[in-house]
């Protein structure tokens, strides 16, 4: 499986929102489900997650995120191919419900809601053999970004 890298970071968000958005900061994630039933089950789990969970918020995936001016471009990898876009959507900041980011010394996380549906990332600030060479400084810089944004609109 491919290693996670700046570049196909770069590459994945401007396939899936285009070249022309303008990021003003942009970090690897991934997402934590509430309670994921299938890795209890190992190999055969994932491969079931991977078919039930079409968006995947419900199981563990690798995530690429921008901060645009308008609102938190998100795009999911594939589990079974870190080469492969599963699913992207763009959380505007006028759409929210709630958004709460917080920087820790280890780990930066991201909480959103739009129309009742929950999203949690976590931003890691060192992973082990990927090819991300500022992800420290990327994961806080987004939490910055959206805290600063978010001010401004007044989004909870």
């Amino acid at each position: 499986m491919a290693k996670v890298n700046d570049e196909a970071k770069m590459r994945m968000l401007g396939e899936a929102f285009g070249t022309g958005e303008n990021y003003l900061a942009t970090a690897y994630a991934f997402t934590t489900p509430g309670c994921n039933l299938f890795s209890m089950f190992g190999l055969i789990g994932v491969l079931i997650g991977e078919m039930v969970d079409k968006e995947g918020y419900r199981t563990r995936h690798n995530v690429y995120l921008g901060v645009t001016a308008t609102g938190v471009n998100v795009v999911i990898l594939d589990g079974l191919n870190n080469n492969k876009i599963k699913y992207a959507e763009k959380f505007n900041f006028s759409e929210l419900e709630k958004i709460v980011a917080l920087d820790r010394k280890t780990c930066s996380s991201l909480h959103m809601v739009k129309a009742g549906k929950k999203c949690t990332l976590q931003l890691p600030k060192k992973i082990l053999g990927a090819k991300l060479a500022t992800q420290k400084e990327d994961a806080s810089a987004v939490v910055a970004k959206i805290n600063e944004l978010t001010s401004a609109t007044n989004v909870a």
